[in-house]
Order: C-alpha cells, then structure tokens, then sequence
C-alpha cells in the first residue's frame, strides 16, 4: 500500500499551509467589512487567491487510478439518476434569471467550487499518511467557505437524528469528492463537483426531493457512500500501477471501441437533459382517455408555458385540483378553452381557464414510461420505497461505471 503522495520541501510546505490557512479564513473577512461592500471585497479577494494557488494543484493526478473521463462519467451518471428519478418523483421548475444574475451566479459558483478544491488538493502535500489525508478532506469540504459564527452553528445543531442524516450524507459526498482527489487529482475532482454541483445549481428543472422528505437524505448517504466504496475499491496495486505504460500503448482503435458505447449513451441522456433546459418536460400518460394517440406507459413532451395563441387541435397538459391532465382543445370561449380526450364521446364537462395551463405536448415516446408507473405503484404503497431502490441503483450505478458496456448503460438509462 502505498503511503506516501509527495515529497515537498519545508519551503513549499510552509507556502501550501499558508494558503490553505487564508482560504479558511478569508470568508470572515465579509464580517469585518460588513455589507455589500464586504461580500464583494471577499468574493474577490478569494477569487484572486483561488486563481494564484490554481497552478500549484493544477498539475496533479493523484495515484492514478480515475483519468478525468472517469470523473466525468462518474459525475454524468449522478446527474442522469437524478434525471430518472425525476420521472417517478417529478421535478421542480427554478424561476429563470437575466444573464446579468446567471453571470453573477456562475461567477459565484465558480469561487466557491474552485477554492474549496483547491483548499483540499493542498492537503495533500501537508500530510504523508493516506488516512489522514481522507480525514482532513472531508472536513476541508465541511468547513471551507463558512465563517466562523456558521461553523459554529453547523456544529451546534448537530443533535437531532435528521440533521444527523445531513451531517452523514456531507460526510459521505465529501469522502467521495476526496478519494477523486487520491486517485484522480484536482482536475478529476474539480470537474466532478462542477457537474454535480452545477445541476442542483443551475439546472432550471430539477428532482423535486421534497415528497420524500429524511428519506432522500437516506437516499443521498446511500448513493454517495456507494460511491465511495467504489472508489476506495479501486486503490491501485502496484501490479496495476506497473500496467500503466503498457495501457498506453493502446491502439486508437481499442480505445474507440472502449469509449464510443458510453459516448452513444452519454450522448442520448444529454439530448433528454437538453430537452429539460429547454423547458420541455416529459409525463406519463397513466389513463387511455388520449387513444390511440396517447396510450397508457406513453410519455408525452410538454413545453411549458402558456402561449398567447392556441388553436383547436392542440394538445395541452393542464392542472384540474391536484391531477394533471393531457387533453386535446375542441373549442376556444375567450380565457377559457374547451378540451376532450380522443377517446372520450363528449367534451370535458369543465373549461380550462388559461391559468390552470401547464403547457403544450410537442411530442411523444411510445411505451417508455410503462417502468415509471410500476414504480409510482410501489411508492403509494410506502413513502420510504426509494430507500431500497437506491440500494439497487447504487448497485447498478457502480457495476456502470466500472464495466463500461453499452448494454448496462442502456439498461440503466432506459
């Protein structure tokens, strides 16, 4: 087992140390200055400082065992389970922004995300033992960006069993975020929480966790913790670390035939996540009322909003109290639209006043949606259903990534 990361020299150390101290502490900086004037002069002055320590951590690939398409795979594959789950649990629409405050946004995220790395890439050449570099970055996670008075507060509240579960499941994301650094580096790392980080961030449609409620927390430990455990699994041998340069000499062609099934893969989520920034959310047609143009386990795309102009034939998803409803519009009375199901012999006995409109079916994907209904089944029989389904997926998520083959990817996906 390998023990040690680097050989530095006091000098360096000593640098390192300095800058990991002034990370820590410089967020405090916004209290002494106070206001806006104080947020802003933080903000920059850790930009600044992020910038200047980016190339000491830069170049570092930790052990060697995850190359940053296996961080990115690792990180797409997260955001894709989100994504499915979506389907069963729904997802939660963000109020869109100008670009003036999505760049401020971005600009913001930056820093946070960046500095803490790179707070918990300089460990690693503070301390020799492998145990204690973990240790020491899952708290960097923990307590890096908060001032003083908000650490003190997270560790204050730490009592409850449900704030418990939160501490574990910080614990567990950053254990994972840290062992990328081990085996990856800070570029693996960095990219990692970029695309995990940036989903439940940026992402204008997201999965809506709140029906779940501690059981998602639960949820969340088990996915991380899986995670973790996978990549601890991986701790190179010196037999494998001895087969690096051999690896390399790969022809293009096996590497091609290695990669391009996730790309395939990778390529068809990113077109469904695509779909979801575009406002374009998919539904699943649980009744026959839409036959044969909808179907039951159909899955109907709905771009959301309210368009000034709609025309009979047009086919709207709208909300009736707490059901959502896809119909098709046979007549239009003013504000109100009158709506049937192709199926149905008569018109809806109610109109469809224009602000109980959710949006107009674009498209649809026969037959997909069948597995989201035996789930939705098995969740009205328990709220905590998704505990053991994230079991299974944490299972399958590591058998993914680790096998690489077309064939799991798309039965994972799909």
């Amino acid at each position: 087992m390998i023990k040690v990361f680097f050989s530095f020299s006091p000098y360096t150390k000593f640098t390192y140390a300095i800058l990991l101290l002034a990370l820590f502490f410089l967020p405090n900086l916004a209290l002494v200055l106070g206001g806006f004037y104080g947020f802003y002069a933080t903000y920059s002055a850790l930009a600044l400082l992020t910038a200047l320590s980016l190339p000491l951590v830069a170049w570092r690939r930790g052990l060697g065992s995850i190359d940053v398409y296996s961080s990115l795979s690792i990180s797409l594959v997260l955001v894709f389970l989100y994504t499915v789950l979506g389907f069963v649990l729904g997802f939660v629409s963000k109020p869109r922004s100008d670009i003036l405050s999505l760049s401020i946004s971005l600009g913001l995220f930056l820093v946070q995300v960046l500095s803490t790395e790179v707070s918990r890439s300089l460990t690693l050449s503070l301390l020799r033992r492998r145990a204690a570099v973990v240790v020491l970055g899952v708290l960097i996670g923990l307590f890096v960006g908060r001032t003083v008075p908000a650490i003190t507060n997270y560790i204050s509240s730490l009592r409850g069993s449900t704030t418990l579960l939160s501490l574990f499941n910080d614990v567990a994301f950053n254990l994972t975020v840290t062992l990328i650094h081990v085996y990856g580096g800070f570029v693996a790392a960095a990219i990692f929480r970029l695309v995990v980080d940036g989903y439940w961030r940026f992402s204008p449609l997201i999965l809506n966790t709140s029906s779940l409620g501690i059981a998602w927390t639960a949820t969340s430990v088990l996915i991380y913790y899986g995670l973790a455990l996978y990549l601890l699994h991986r701790t190179p041998t010196l037999r494998e670390l001895g087969r690096a340069s051999e690896l390399k000499l790969r022809k293009a062609s096996t590497k091609l035939r290695t990669y391009l099934p996730q790309i395939v893969a990778y390529a068809v989520a990113l077109t469904i996540l695509v779909s979801l920034y575009t406002r374009v959310v998919p539904l699943v047609i649980v009744s026959g009322s839409m036959r044969p143009t909808l179907d039951i386990g159909d899955i109907a795309l709905v771009r959301v909003g309210k368009p000034a102009n709609l025309s009979v034939g047009d086919i709207i998803a709208f909300r009736l109290n707490s059901t959502i409803v896809i119909h098709r519009v046979v007549g239009v009375k003013g504000e109100k639209l009158v709506t049937k199901g192709d199926a149905n012999p008569e018109p809806d006995p109610f109109q469809v006043s224009r602000e109980s409109l959710i949006g107009v079916v674009v498209g649809s994907i026969p037959k997909v949606g069948t597995l989201t209904l035996v789930i939705r089944g098995g969740i009205k029989l328990s709220g905590y259903f998704m505990v053991p389904v994230a079991v299974i997926i944490s299972a399958l998520l590591i058998g993914l990534v680790r096998h690489r083959t077309c064939k799991q990817v798309n039965t994972f996906l799909f």
